[in-house]
Parts: structure tokens; C-alpha cells; sequence
């Protein structure tokens, strides 16, 4: 037999039935790719509010309306019966008596899931199709929740329909040494190839990441960038590094050159001076540029493949494109024996510092040297630290090896 609570009011309903007891809610929309903080330590439904009509021991935190679709964060911390600190209902919610709560299976209730510590989940349509049921309204990847450093965020994707979070107003300072570091984002690209005829998730040690529509996929560890294609964590472009192009090729020699000449007046090119002219160089060919960027880039959302070479001749980037741009570069520099060492591609996830960012590293023996056009900033992780700029460091080295 089957023990549950039900909604017996609307959405609306239990909002104005519980307006006494809210504490100053704050409603944003949000902008595409913005965090956004859900606070601990209050509540926007008091617990008495969410056991009468849910069933569940702890308040509701924050409500996301999700392009028509409402979703309920609640703290279950002080609820013994869930296995997470936090759960994701939404308003057809019930609770089973005989069911196991926060388990997989078949005798699971649909319409909630818990949310687990460093490991972020995205809603919408094409995600937990066997938790929650979607409207059209809703798009396929339209935000995601992170759970880490004991902050919880909402990170607004790219929707179509906008995503409102309400949440009780913030009034205590962030912590910054609660600071977390995400490190997913090649993962997340790679798990949506899963599921893309295109993508050969066969392994081998120049392609660690398996190949999507023939070319390497680019991650932390893949030993070149030249003819590798970078995916997004969503479903953004699919940047190929199309070293084979005039436009590239060109970019290179032009350097190079400067390089020669340098050379034959007697000048010492060191290391770090090579680094700090490439990164100089990417921002006068490829200016930072959001807005110009992300009309370059709109046709080809849904991992279609898009040159690097198309934001050169359109002079504007963002960091990932710029991070591309530096690493082949480097890696020319290094078959040609101009520098010696090896060249990757990097990005993390920094809560507390904005959002998601990409970065090329050269490294020589057990040196390591960060080049970040967007940053104006060639050095190591511990000067990046002194000078307050971004946290370059991966917390794991768990996505090595993806795809088994």
C-alpha cells in the first residue's frame, strides 16, 4: 500500500500561502552562463510550511522557474531519511511510505532527485527525463545545480526561456577561503558525445578522449591541439583547431618570423619571453570580445564544428579560443625546436570567481607555465595566487582517461 502526501494547491498558492514567513525573497533573472549562490543558512518556506505540504523535514531554500517549469530546493540536512544534503522536487512531488527515498529503481518516486557533492546536474529536457516531466518551454540543457566547497549554485546555461531563481535575500559576505574548484567540463562534453553517432569513443594515447567527427577531441592530456576540436560542457560550438588553414598558418609564420629576426640581431630569447610575445601576440590578432563572439559562434551551437581560424578572421575571442590559438602556437614553436617542453589546454570551474575559464600551460620537466591571454598573465599557479588573479589549479586528474 501506498502512503503519500500530495500538492493540493498550485505553485502560486503555496508561494502567497507562505508569504508571511518568507524573508526578504530576492528574484533574478538569470543571464545566460551567470552563477548564482543559493544561501545555507536561511530559508525562503519555513519547514513547518514544507512537511504539511511535501512531506519532507527542512525548508525550502530557493524555487528555479526554469522557462515555466518550477523546481523546489530543499534542505533535508536535518532529515535522516535522505542520503543528500539537498533535494530537487518539483510540484507533483509525492512521498511513498514504501519506497526507499533517494535511491535508483524502479519503486522510486519520480519528480525530485538529490543533489550530490561535486557532482553537478543539469536540467532540462534531454536530463532526468525519468525524474521530471518537461514542457516545451523548457530547453534541453537549461541549468545546473553544483553542490561543492559546501556553496551551493545554480548555473544558468544557455535557455531559450529565461530562468528565474527566487531565494531569501544574501546579507553575510563570502568566504573566500571556501572558495571550490570544479574540474568537469571536458567530462560533461565528452558524456553528451555518448549518445552522437559521430563521436568514436575509442581510446588510444594521441587520442584520449576519443574522436568526434574525426578529429581528436581536445582535453587536459591530449598530446596536440593542431586538428584537435574542443567541445563545450554544454552544447555550445565545437571549435577545430584548423592549423592547415591560411589563416592560421599565417598567424604562426608572422611570429615566427619576429622570432628569426630577433634571433639574428643576437637577441637571447628566453623562455618566458617567447611565452609573454605569444600571449601578447593572440590578444592583437584575437581581442577579447564576448558580444562578437557569441554571434560567431550561434550558428554552430550544438557541437557543430567551427574553425579557429573563423575568430581570427573575425578578430575576436574568449578565453577558450584564445587559450587554442596560444597552444598551437607553442606547439609550432616546439616541433620546430624554437622551445622545448609540451603544451596543453586547461579550464576549471571557480564558484566564487564567476564561472568557467580556459587557459593554455607549457610545460618544461616540472616546470609549469600558465599563458592566459584574457588575463595578461604568463606564470606559474603560485604568482597567479600572489597577484589575485584566477585559480588555475585541477583539483583531480580523474578525466585522464574518459570514455570507460
Amino acid at each position: 500500500m501506498w502512503y503519500y502526501v500530495t500538492m493540493t494547491t498550485s505553485v502560486e498558492e503555496l508561494k502567497l500561502s507562505s508569504s508571511e514567513k518568507i524573508k526578504n525573497p530576492t528574484t533574478t533573472v538569470l543571464e545566460h552562463g551567470q552563477f548564482a549562490e543559493i544561501p545555507f543558512d536561511d530559508e525562503l518556506i519555513p519547514q513547518d510550511e514544507t512537511s504539511a505540504r511535501f512531506g519532507i523535514d527542512g525548508p525550502i531554500v530557493a524555487t528555479i522557474d526554469a522557462g515555466g517549469k518550477v523546481f523546489y530546493i530543499i534542505d533535508t540536512r536535518n532529515d535522516d531519511n535522505f542520503e543528500t544534503d539537498y533535494l530537487v522536487i518539483d510540484d507533483s512531488y509525492f512521498f511513498s511510505q514504501d519506497a526507499e527515498r533517494d535511491t535508483e529503481g524502479d519503486a522510486t518516486p519520480k519528480h525530485y532527485k538529490g543533489v550530490w557533492r561535486d557532482q553537478p546536474m543539469v536540467f532540462g529536457r534531454g536530463y532526468l527525463q525519468d525524474r521530471f516531466d518537461y514542457p516545451d518551454t523548457t530547453s534541453a540543457d537549461h541549468f545546473e545545480l553544483i553542490y561543492g566547497g559546501d556553496k551551493l549554485f545554480v548555473h544558468n546555461l544557455q535557455p531559450t526561456n529565461e530562468t528565474i531563481l527566487t531565494i531569501p535575500e544574501i546579507t553575510a559576505e563570502s568566504d573566500e577561503s571556501n572558495r571550490s574548484i570544479i574540474d568537469n567540463n571536458t567530462k560533461r562534453g565528452v558524456d553528451r558525445l555518448l549518445f552522437n553517432a559521430e563521436y568514436d569513443s575509442g581510446i588510444s594515447e594521441n587520442t584520449p578522449y576519443g574522436i568526434y567527427k574525426e578529429h581528436p577531441v581536445i582535453g587536459r592530456f591530449s598530446p596536440h591541439v593542431d586538428g584537435g576540436v574542443y567541445i563545450g560542457g554544454n552544447g555550445r560550438e565545437a571549435i577545430v583547431v584548423d592549423g592547415e588553414s591560411d589563416t592560421l598558418h599565417d598567424v604562426y609564420e608572422t611570429l615566427k618570423k619576429e622570432f628569426s629576426e630577433a634571433q639574428s640581431r643576437g637577441e637571447i630569447l628566453r623562455v618566458t619571453t617567447i611565452l609573454n610575445r605569444v600571449m601578447k601576440f593572440v590578444q592583437m590578432v584575437m581581442p577579447y570580445d564576448g558580444d562578437k563572439t557569441n554571434q560567431i559562434s550561434a550558428p554552430y551551437y550544438g557541437d557543430k564544428l567551427v574553425g579557429l581560424s573563423e575568430y581570427v578572421k573575425n578578430a575576436a575571442g574568449v578565453c577558450r579560443h584564445q587559450a587554442l590559438l596560444n597552444a598551437y602556437i607553442i606547439d609550432k614553436l616546439i616541433q620546430e625546436g624554437i622551445l622545448f617542453g609540451s603544451v596543453g589546454v586547461q579550464r576549471n570551474t571557480v564558484l566564487d570567481m564567476g564561472g568557467s575559464h580556459a587557459w593554455a600551460i607549457f610545460t618544461y620537466k616540472d616546470i609549469k607555465i600558465i599563458i592566459d591571454s584574457t588575463q595578461s598573465f604568463v606564470g606559474t599557479e603560485k604568482q597567479a595566487d600572489e597577484n589575485g588573479l584566477w585559480r588555475y589549479q585541477l583539483p583531480t586528474d580523474q578525466h585522464k582517461i574518459v570514455g570507460r
